[in-house]
């Protein structure tokens, strides 16, 4: 899998490229990721991104760590990760992690005087794994949880829409919202920052909360698809969440619950694999802006094989006339503007992540 690491930072200040530049290790070039907020920093047979989060992954990671983390976590590892100000994502491009990875990810984790948030624990700048119990598998959820999740998904995309609608009009539809949440017991299943978000007023919500909140109507899409209600459109494609939500029973007075049959495991693991697959191509054109043999990659990559099944792969490159890359919309990812790339990463994303949760369990 995908190499990809989180830094929990005390302080949010900024990277700058000269700060980067003189932390990464002899042999290797750093340059701005053009189309994210962030770096790569390469060398013939490694490239590693750092990028940093807006606020709202912040969260969402802070949310992750305490749902899923060592259990119980201890009391200062835990302060450390609910007071982070910043969040740096670390993911490996190309190549494997090696020495030099982690000699740029300690000298990352000396200069913001962070934590990292690795696959076996939280670890500091030292290389003290700060978290050295057992960490318990969460469980995969219920039928009620599914519902509910379902529930909250449709709730946050609704209200996500309603921010910028007729005030009279949406004022209304933002209470019976809150009040069928309330009458069937879902707002136990919000987390705090969703809670905030289903609560502020019409008006209240920023550009980054309402973007958000929209996304997670992919997320909706993917479990509705998991649990036999719809047909999965392609990554380029987005979902109809009304459509979708109404599927599950969301916002009816019905006492009826819908039935929760899940596809086969084999058949959620595909779609799961094949988001994974999207997303890590995507992100990695976004941040290199290189054409590359995505079907020979995905046979012998060392986070493969990857699940290219039903995606549209065209001709790369000029004289790669042999070679296929993934396509959005049939065209290739030169040929498509970076903020539609952006979206299409953030569908798959999405969908990926709901995936993961219901086969896997812990937060989402």
């Amino acid at each position: 899998m995908l190499t990809e690491y989180r830094i929990y930072c005390p302080r949010a200040e900024r990277l700058s490229l000269d700060a980067v530049t003189r932390m990464a290790p002899s042999g290797m070039s750093v340059r701005a990721a053009t189309a994210l907020d962030g770096f790569v920093v390469e060398s013939k047979d490694v490239a590693i991104g750092v990028f940093i989060c807006n606020a709202e992954k912040l969260e969402r990671a802070r949310e992750h760590f305490v749902v899923e983390g060592p259990t119980p976590p201890p009391a200062d590892v835990f302060a450390r990760i609910k007071g982070a100000q910043m969040l740096l994502e670390i993911t490996f491009i190309r190549g494997q992690p090696d020495q030099r990875s982690e000699q740029l990810i300690t000298e990352l984790l000396r200069h913001v005087d962070g934590c990292i948030h690795r696959h076996d624990g939280i670890y500091d700048a030292n290389g003290d794994n700060l978290t050295p119990q057992q960490v318990t598998p969460p469980a995969p959820p219920d039928e009620a949880r599914i519902r509910k999740r379902a529930f909250t998904l449709a709730a946050l995309a609704m209200r996500s829409s309603l921010e910028d609608g007729p005030r009279n009009e949406t004022e209304k539809l933002l209470q019976r919202l809150r009040l069928w949440l309330q009458k069937n017991d879902v707002f136990d299943e919000l987390a705090d920052d969703e809670r905030s978000v289903i609560e502020a007023p019409l008006g209240a919500l920023d550009h980054d909360a309402v973007a958000s909140a929209s996304w997670l109507a992919e997320g909706l899409g993917a479990i509705a698809w998991a649990c036999g209600l719809i047909e999965l459109p392609s990554f380029d494609v987005a979902v109809a969440p009304a459509k979708i939500a109404a599927q599950f029973g969301f916002l009816s007075e019905s006492s009826e619950a819908v039935p929760i049959r899940l596809r086969h495991a084999d058949e959620r693991k595909r779609m799961r694999d094949r988001m994974f697959a999207v997303r890590w191509r995507l992100q990695q054109f976004l941040m290199t802006h290189e054409a590359m043999d995505f079907e020979a990659c995905a046979k012998t990559a060392w986070f493969g094989p990857l699940e290219l099944s039903e995606l549209h792969l065209v001709k790369s490159g000029p004289f790669l006339r042999k070679r296929l890359d993934l396509a959005i919309r049939r065209k290739s990812l030169a040929e498509t503007n970076e903020h539609t790339i952006a979206i299409c990463l953030e569908t798959a994303t999405e969908r990926w992540r709901a995936l993961t949760w219901l086969d896997e369990g812990g937060s989402y």
